[in-house]
């Protein structure tokens, strides 16, 4: 992220908040694409639970096939962390 790059920590945190609350089922896919570009553990945390909180509505809306394996796993482990699996 060009944040690391000028050592501006606090501007990649500002932005990993602000686009935490921009995440929705609409723009989730550019999300996925963005985090991974980034290396934004906190973005992709913020995936993973959106991911579990809205599987249906994602599975609906979004082509399932497009989002990474490693997202499902990182879920999987949450929810049966939380037992909510």
């Amino acid at each position: 992220m060009q944040a690391d790059k000028y050592f501006l920590p606090n501007l990649k945190e500002d932005c990993e908040s602000y686009l935490s609350t921009q995440l929705n089922i609409t723009n989730f896919s550019e999300f996925m694409k963005a985090t991974k570009i980034a290396e934004s553990e906190k973005l992709e945390n913020q995936l993973v639970n959106f991911l579990i909180t809205n599987f249906e509505k994602i599975n609906q809306e979004v082509d399932i096939h497009l989002i990474p394996q490693d997202f499902f796993v990182k879920a999987m482990r949450k929810m049966k962390r939380t037992q909510l699996f």
